[in-house]
C-alpha cells in the first residue's frame, strides 16, 4: 500500500506507519525478517489506515494472489475454525462502509475458492463477491503472444510452425505458451539448429516433461488437500483419463462406489473442472484434460 501514490501523499498515514513501523529483526540472504510486537493488533492497524484514505472519486484496488491457498494453510495449520474466522474477518472488512468508499478487495488463486469454503460450511462469508474466471487465450491471441515472445531471437517460426505448436498445447494459457517458447530457444541455442521443425517442437514438449517441477503443483495440490478414500478416487479417476485419453460419466460412478463415495463424489469432481484439470466440452458424460501436456506428465510421473 505505501507503494501508491494515494497514500504516499497521505500525511496522516504515514506518521501513522511511523510510529508502528514493525522492527527489523534480521536482514540476510533470505531476504528480511520483522520482528511482531505483541503490542500492536496489526489487524486493527491495517483498519485504521484503510479508514483513513480519502480517494475522493478514485478507488484503491488490493490484489491478494493466491487467497483460496492462504485459506487453505491456515486450515492445515490450525483447524477449521481458524478458517472460517479468517473468511468472517475477511468480509467484515469488505462490508465496513467505511472502507468499501474507498477500497476493493480481488482475490486470485489457482484453486477455486467455493470449493474449499463449501468444504467449511461457510458460502456466507463469501456471498458478496462476484466470480470472475479468466479463460484461455483465443488462438489468434495465442498467436500474438509467441510472436511476442518471438521477438529478438535469431530464428522465424513460420505459420505452419505456430499452428503446430498450437495444436500441441491445446489448451493457449500463458504459461503452457512460454514454457514451450523458453524449450524452443534453449534447443535452438543448444544444437545450433538452422531453423524450427516440428521435430523441434515434438523435442520441446519432451522437454517440457522432465522439468517435473513446472508441473508438480498439479498433484501436490490435490494430495495436500485430499486424504484417504478420496485422494485415492481423484488419483485414479486422473489415472484413467491420463492413460485413456478421456473417462466417462459411467467410469467415474463406478469408482466412487468402489471407494464408498457414491454420495459425495460429485463434490470431489466438480473441483476437477472449476481448477482446470478435466472439461466435458466435448460430450457432456465424457471427460479429458484440458490441457494434453498435464495428461502426459500425469502419465508419465503419477499414473506409472
Amino acid at each position: 500500500m505505501l507503494k501508491t501514490e494515494y497514500v504516499k501523499k497521505s500525511y496522516k498515514i504515514l506518521t501513522f506507519l511511523e510510529r508502528h513501523k514493525p522492527t527489523i529483526k534480521k536482514v540476510g540472504p533470505d531476504g528480511v525478517e520483522f520482528g511482531v510486537s505483541e503490542k500492536h493488533d496489526y489487524r486493527e492497524m491495517m483498519i485504521r489506515i484503510m479508514k483513513a484514505l480519502v480517494l475522493e472519486d478514485k478507488k484503491l484496488i488490493i490484489m491478494l494472489d493466491e487467497f483460496p491457498k492462504t485459506l487453505e494453510n491456515i486450515i492445515e495449520d490450525s483447524d477449521d475454525i481458524a478458517g472460517r474466522h479468517f473468511l468472517h474477518s475477511m468480509r467484515e472488512l469488505r462490508q465496513d462502509t467505511e472502507i468499501s468508499k474507498h477500497i476493493h478487495f480481488m482475490y486470485t488463486g489457482s484453486i477455486g475458492l467455493e470449493n474449499l469454503v463449501s468444504k467449511l460450511n461457510a458460502i456466507d462469508t463469501i456471498n458478496d463477491l462476484a466470480r470472475l474466471k479468466i479463460t484461455p487465450l483465443k488462438k489468434e491471441e495465442a498467436k500474438s503472444f509467441i510472436h511476442l515472445l518471438s521477438e529478438n531471437v535469431d530464428f522465424e517460426l513460420s505459420e505452419t510452425i505456430i499452428d503446430y505448436i498450437l495444436k500441441k498445447i491445446e489448451w493457449f494459457i500463458p504459461f503452457n505458451i512460454q514454457l514451450i517458447m523458453f524449450e524452443i530457444k534453449a534447443i535452438y541455442r543448444d544444437h545450433h539448429l538452422n531453423k524450427i521443425t516440428h521435430g523441434t517442437i515434438d523435442q520441446a514438449i519432451e522437454e517440457m516433461l522432465e522439468q517435473r517441477q513446472h508441473f508438480e503443483h498439479w498433484h501436490t495440490r490435490l494430495r495436500s488437500s485430499l486424504k484417504g478414500n478420496e485422494y485415492t478416487f481423484i488419483k485414479e479417476l486422473l489415472n484413467i483419463a491420463s492413460e485413456k485419453e478421456r473417462i466417462s460419466s459411467n467410469e467415474i460412478f463406478n469408482l466412487a462406489v468402489k471407494y464408498q463415495l457414491e454420495k459425495s463424489y460429485k463434490d470431489l469432481t466438480g473441483p476437477l473442472v472449476y481448477d482446470g484439470y478435466i472439461n466435458n466440452h466435448d460430450k457432456v458424460k465424457t471427460y479429458r484434460y484440458n490441457s494434453p501436456i498435464v495428461r502426459m506428465w500425469w502419465r508419465q510421473n503419477v499414473a506409472n
